[in-house]
């Protein structure tokens, strides 16, 4: 039985449970005739990718050896560093991916306007912070990561468009703007410091714009803007505490949009509900779905990513399929030069970190958010490789 977990007390980041890594090298695509990056497998390599994060508009890729870049808009320091240029109606933005000065990170989670790094001297935070998304009760932004102490022991972090949550153990704490409640304490009062949203048992969390998801032991629970169902097959209402989400029980990694969410399955099998205007959920149509549908084109998913309107998901053998606000309503493959081992997607975005180290985007480019040193308001509908490492 379900243990339901409600704690009265006074924000495409994505984590699954477990670890996935490259898929077999027979399912990989053609190669390419790019370089391959320094280093061999196993070998820490700072200019080898293992992880990407995106939201909004800009991205952020960790490397082997822990090395941060980040890129795109920029316009509350999001990227963690000075603006080098003006994009799209003079927004500062960073099209050319630079390094941040940051100690060895393990994990990333890239919000709305603001980035997070849990490194072993603690968590990181830098952009915005006047709703008080890092939680440090300052409300100032920085364009300079900055020591979180309140974070302090974070597992996992993430957030949405003005708030952040971070996993503690297996204590979940969420802090910043609350208004649709989204720090999950029964209140729409905002908080400038995390307070307990969950106490314990939770495996991960996924974060969205404006909801929240935990997995505990299969289970999942969910909290705050549920406007379209994207909490829970009641629409209407904010759900200001954790929501059991009935009929599901093996969940193993979760994807929050705008005003949808899915999950993939213990059995590689994907579910998803919410606003489907755009054709989100992946099922051939662009109706509503409060209730859970099942995608049955795609099994075997083992890392989900949502963007505004879309989503994108990962097989082992590291195949990417994506649908949605630029895909159509039913999920198509994207071509990668190699097997994709993490994926990320912002709003109007998505990137790939490949088996080979290096990193692809495909998507909206108008605050230089794909990487490539320029900026174009034009959607680009095939991969490009992000320049990383010089």
């Amino acid at each position: 039985m379900p243990r339901l977990v409600i704690l009265l007390a006074a924000g495409g980041c994505t984590f699954h449970v477990g670890a996935t890594g490259a898929g077999d090298a027979a399912d990989a695509p053609p190669g390419d005739a790019r370089d391959a990056a320094d280093g061999s497998p196993g070998d820490a390599s700072p200019c080898r990718a293992v992880e990407v994060s995106a939201m909004s508009a800009h991205s952020c890729a960790r490397m082997e050896t822990g090395d941060v870049w980040c890129w795109g808009i920029n316009k509350r320091g999001e990227v963690g560093r000075p603006s080098q240029t003006a994009c799209n109606g003079a927004a500062p933005c960073n099209p050319m991916p630079e390094k941040l000065a940051l100690p060895p990170a393990t994990r990333l989670g890239v919000a709305e306007e603001h980035s997070c790094v849990i490194t072993g001297t603690g968590v990181q935070c830098w952009g915005g912070n006047v709703q008080h998304q890092f939680g440090n009760g300052t409300g100032v932004d920085t364009a300079a990561p900055i020591i979180v102490t309140q974070r302090a022991g974070a597992t996992q972090i993430g957030g949405g468009l003005s708030y952040g949550c971070s996993l503690h153990g297996t204590a979940v704490k969420c802090s910043g703007d609350n208004a649709n409640g989204e720090v999950g304490d029964n209140s729409s009062a905002q908080r400038p410091t995390p307070v307990t949203t969950v106490p314990s048992g939770v495996d991960a969390i996924a974060t969205g714009y404006h909801h929240v998801c935990a997995i505990e032991g299969g289970f999942l629970y969910c909290w705050g803007d549920n406007g379209v169902g994207e909490v829970d097959s009641h629409p209407g209402a904010d759900a200001k505490l954790p929501r059991i989400v009935m009929n599901i029980a093996t969940v193993k990694t979760a994807a929050l949009g705008i005003g949808h969410t899915c999950v993939a399955l213990a059995a590689g099998d994907l579910r998803c509900w919410g606003d489907n205007a755009a054709g989100q959920l992946g099922v051939g149509d662009t109706v509503p779905h409060p209730d859970q549908i099942a995608t049955p084109v795609l099994t075997g998913i083992v890392e989900l990513s949502a963007g505004a309107n879309h989503t994108c998901a990962r097989t082992p053998a590291g195949s990417v399929y994506c649908w949605g606000e630029r895909y159509g309503s039913i999920p198509v493959a994207i071509t990668l030069p190699r097997p994709a081992i993490s994926i990320a997607s912002g709003s109007y975005h998505d990137c790939f970190a490949l088996a080979d180290g290096s990193v692809d985007c495909l998507g909206w480019n108008a605050y230089g958010q794909l990487g490539l040193g320029t900026a174009f308001s034009t959607v680009s509908v095939t991969v490009s490789q992000v320049k990383l490492c010089p």
